[in-house]
């Protein structure tokens, strides 16, 4: 059995990292290393080991920046042509407009009402409900409602943003839908399409479910309930993440 001598700090460098870590003096007769590394030293250092045994240290890939420099007539364009189109510029996250010609709908597969109670929270979380809720109100996003629907909510941390958002538990709400089939388009097919392309861009819309309106008899089938019970009941004018409809455009077209 081990006997344990004391601790002791050392500096230890691998690579281009160098950390201090804490050591256990171990008095042992079956160990053959001089020194054993934990997991916390293996995390630090960033170090794996392949199929050959081998250790190695991965490298965070440097990003490369390529500084562009206009002239002063092409800034001024930029300006000119930024200042034309502001209007399609969002001036906050809830400056979202909305798809024209389309709705979608909540079509059920029997009328049956789904009232749930609140979920219990903290009071930092009562606190935080109350703001996102009445920024929401502020933007037409939700309005107050006397459904007899209503969903709880909770808050969910997004780690990117280091925030809390709002979200509505519809799964109850979801289980009477009925859905519209929307299959995914064939890999080989788009491979086909895209076989002559040099050039791929990738959009990612900005609270892309805010642009979809609900069609209004719709509306309050989507309404949800917090702490403050059906006192503050709200029903929802755009389509949120976690609600199913029959028709969102995520496929088609």
């Amino acid at each position: 059995m081990a006997q344990s001598m004391g601790t002791v700090t050392l500096e230890i460098e691998i690579g281009n990292i160098k950390e201090n870590f804490l050591f256990f003096i171990i008095k042992s007769d079956n160990f053959k290393e001089d020194l054993l590394l934990g997991l916390d030293c293996i995390q630090k250092f960033k170090l794996c080991q392949d199929e050959n045994l081998k250790i190695t240290q991965k490298y965070k890939k440097e990003e490369k920046v390529f500084k562009v420099n206009m002239t002063t007539k092409s800034e001024t364009d930029k300006q000119r042509i930024l200042h034309k189109y502001k209007e399609i510029f969002a001036k906050s996250k809830f400056d979202v407009s909305v798809i024209n010609g389309y709705e979608a709908t909540i079509p059920l597969k029997e009328r049956k009402y789904i009232s749930r109670k609140p979920y219990k929270c903290s009071v930092e979380d009562k606190i935080e409900i109350e703001k996102q809720i009445k920024e929401l109100l502020a933007n037409n996003l939700t309005t107050e409602s006397y459904s007899p629907y209503g969903a709880p909510v909770t808050l969910v941390l997004k780690r990117d943003e280091k925030k809390s958002r709002l979200c509505i538990d519809y799964r109850e709400l979801n289980k009477q839908i009925i859905p519209e089939s929307q299959p995914f388009p064939r890999i080989e097919d788009l491979t086909i399409r895209a076989r002559n392309c040099n050039y791929f861009t990738k959009l990612d819309v900005n609270s892309a479910f805010w642009s979809i309106p609900v069609r209004e008899k719709d509306r309050f089938k989507t309404a949800f309930v917090t702490h403050h019970g059906h006192s503050l009941a709200m029903e929802l004018s755009t389509v949120w993440f976690k609600v199913v409809t029959s028709n969102i455009p995520t496929n088609n077209g």
